[in-house]
């Protein structure tokens, strides 16, 4: 229904062409015009607007596909520097991006090479960015599940050469960091298994189920958030993150891996909101806002011994302090319950599984 303000013509060299059964033609010289409303915001950077606009022909030369339909013919002398006689034309929404390296388009990270080469469309990172800090809705679809499937299939030995983003700097300009790599360490406060009940992912992309985690990544300095009313979120000591994995460790099950520390690294892939007390307080209509990552495979970290587990592990230490110290502990019951009840992030909700079935 969007009024159509202008057109993009890309001349394509075709690699690989199917179409239906029942349309015939000749392809010489390999070459075909592909006419689509839009193009990756990248290219037109590297090439110039005004330039564009103009009419200029310019040369970048990119792998893409795409689908499209076929229009009609043209002669040779429409396609500049071609010598075949039979050019088809295609019109089709957009072109699919797939870069190969980093050098042409400027601005083009090696982790979005990665993606690329796993088969996740980078020119929809375009669309990616204007949905960023909205709730999660159907136009994240493609992108979402193309990066879960590709990330699904990486080994932390493809990723190590990789730069990492820095976890500050993403949260406080994220316009920056969409497909790159974070490494992250803190608390899984949750997780769960989404099972993917869409028959179009199901088919075209294979992704069946994933987990997603639900933590809390410590930070080292306040952030604050920008709000509607003027006022802003402040967090403190800790940040709300979303994590959806492939795999859990060997051994580990939704209902084990909560509330162990963790290590993983994955893509950014836009921040998310929902609803909770903390910003229904605050009187947003924004909600909360965090991360969504798509990660390897966490990797588990040693739990803090508590002092309990070490008297049971050292029988003498029960001996010596057990009466002492449970003594204490009745004495002080009501006390530290107090303060648990109070701790920062008591009020934080948790948000509701991560799920793009059921949402038209």
């Amino acid at each position: 229904d969007t009024p159509i303000k202008g057109a993009y013509v890309t001349t394509v060299e075709i690699q690989q062409l199917e179409t239906e059964a029942d349309t015939e033609f000749e392809v010489s010289g390999g070459k075909a015009m592909f006419i689509s409303r839009t193009v990756p915001s990248a290219w037109v950077d590297a090439l110039g607007k005004d330039e564009l606009r103009s009419g200029e022909t310019k040369e970048l030369r990119q792998p893409v596909a795409g689908y499209a339909f076929f229009f009609q013919l043209v002669s040779t002398d429409t396609v500049a520097g071609d010598d075949s006689e039979n050019v088809p034309v295609f019109i089709g929404d957009r072109l699919e991006w797939y870069p190969d390296s980093e050098s042409e388009v400027p601005g083009v990270p090696g982790a979005q090479v990665l993606l690329a080469g796993e088969g996740v469309d980078i020119g929809r990172f375009d669309e990616v960015r204007r949905l960023n800090l909205k709730p999660f809705r159907a136009e994240d679809k493609e992108s979402f599940y193309r990066m879960v499937d590709a990330v699904g299939r990486m080994e932390y030995a493809d990723i190590d050469q990789q730069p990492k983003s820095d976890f500050l700097q993403l949260v406080r300009n994220p316009r920056e960091h969409f497909g790159k790599l974070i490494s992250i360490t803190g608390q899984v406060r949750r997780c769960i298994e989404v099972r993917v009940t869409d028959d179009d992912v199901l088919q075209r992309i294979g992704v069946q189920r994933y987990y997603e985690l639900d933590m809390f990544v410590p930070i080292e300095a306040k952030i604050s958030i920008d709000t509607e009313t003027g006022e802003p979120l402040i967090y403190e000591n800790r940040f709300p993150v979303t994590v959806v994995v492939a795999e859990l460790p060997e051994g580990e099950t939704p209902e084990s891996f909560s509330r162990k520390p963790v290590s993983l690294t994955g893509f950014f892939y836009r921040f998310w909101s929902y609803k909770n007390e903390f910003t229904a307080e605050a009187g947003t209509e924004q909600g909360q806002i965090c991360p969504l990552i798509a990660g390897l495979t966490p990797e588990l970290l040693p739990q803090e011994t508590s002092l309990f587990d070490n008297i049971l592990r050292y029988g003498i230490l029960v001996v010596l302090a057990g009466g002492l110290w449970m003594g204490w502990y009745f004495r002080n019951a009501d006390r530290l319950k107090n303060i648990k009840s109070a701790s920062p992030g008591s009020r934080e909700e948790l948000p509701e599984k991560l799920d793009l079935t059921g949402i038209e």
